[in-house]
């Protein structure tokens, strides 16, 4: 009884956090404070994902892990077979896992146990993906030394794994003030396979400040955004995955959005090598986040797509095949969901944000 009094308890707690309006790296540190109390571990990182590609683009750890660990991590969760990928999981629409269950009490199948967990002294490993909508805000992992996970672990993650997806998107949409002037110049980055760098451009070394700076990561290795593109193209290319491209959207710490994305390169004197291009992200490109983050519908999407073209509410009831009042219905509940009072806002708040006036043309 006093167990149950206190999951419950803890339950509360994390459910007020997701509904306190924080910002993207104090709600997963307040988190994870919280569920180390229900769910106790020794060592976890908390991964923001772009929501439509389910990409990382940006991790909380527990504490800072050994170098070699997020490169290994990368190479696992994109070039390896193995359970529990967070993919797998986002694709198949299971919250949280334990690699203890998915191996049959025989982790040592796993490479991912046998190449980073062991050495690191972990005897069990829980994730969690959280999703709604079938969009995918984040991911978590749970490392521990000693006992196995128990189902009613298992189950306390998933009974809030709702909870903080939730939290995760609202913060999407929370204001963030620019600093300073970004540059407008696309940086474009060259890497071999693993990820060792053989050219870049002058806004690169802007862009990989920034990021490890939204990352507090390490600056001898490439940030967890650019590692997530690169992984996710070489998997495209093996054939072992073909429902995303390789990009990823995200705020970084100045309140600019960058945006990332992968191709590969060919040349006749030289080994194929990958481009990563790292540039300022435009109104169109962070309208789809936009759209999830706020929790529209298809058809509140829709409308506001034709709301910014300025279409009229019965030219949007004809391109739609619904009635002039079904639109503007629809119009009331996007403007309560936006905080919006009028079309104009809701053209701006979706695609005008994160933008200072003069980025906007």
């Amino acid at each position: 009884m006093r167990s149950t009094r206190r999951g419950d308890k803890l339950r509360s707690e994390i459910i007020q956090l997701c509904n306190a309006s924080l910002d993207s790296c104090l709600l997963r540190a307040e988190l994870l404070n919280r569920l180390q109390k229900a769910v106790p571990f020794d060592y976890a990182y908390f991964t923001v994902t772009d929501p439509v590609t389910g990409l990382g683009v940006g991790t909380v750890m527990s504490t800072p892990p050994p170098s070699w660990v997020m490169g290994m991590f990368v190479e696992n969760e994109f070039l390896q077979t193995d359970v529990n990928s967070f993919h797998a999981m986002w694709r198949s629409n299971r919250p949280v896992a334990t690699l203890r269950d998915a191996t049959g009490s025989a982790p040592a199948q796993s490479p991912r146990y046998r190449d980073m967990l062991m050495p690191l002294g972990m005897t069990d490993e829980l994730r969690a993906v959280f999703t709604t909508d079938s969009a995918c805000w984040g991911t978590l992992c749970l490392h521990r030394q000693g006992l196995a996970y128990t189902p009613t672990e298992a189950g306390f993650v998933e009974s809030v794994a709702g909870y903080i997806a939730d939290g995760l998107r609202k913060a999407y949409v929370l204001d963030s003030v620019i600093r300073g002037v970004a540059p407008r110049d696309h940086g474009v980055l060259i890497v071999t396979e693993d990820l060792t760098i053989t050219a870049q451009t002058a806004a690169v070394e802007y862009w990989l400040s920034e990021l490890h700076d939204t990352e507090h990561s390490d600056r001898g290795a490439l940030p967890l955004a650019v590692r997530s593109v690169v992984g996710h193209l070489i998997r495209l290319e093996r054939g072992q995955s073909a429902d995303v491209v390789p990009a990823a959207r995200l705020r970084i710490g100045s309140g600019h959005w960058l945006t990332l994305s992968a191709s590969r390169l060919y040349g006749p004197d030289t080994r194929p090598n990958i481009a990563v291009m790292l540039a300022p992200a435009q109104p169109a490109e962070l309208a789809p986040i936009m759209m999830q983050a706020y929790g529209l519908s298809r058809r509140e999407s829709e409308i506001t797509l034709c709301v910014v073209r300025g279409w009229s509410t019965i030219k949007i009831a004809q391109r739609l095949h619904i009635s002039p009042l079904t639109v503007q219905d629809h119009l009331k509940a996007l403007f309560a969901k936006v905080d919006v009072n009028s079309r104009g806002e809701l053209a701006a708040r979706i695609f005008r944000q994160q933008h200072r006036p003069e980025e906007i043309s």
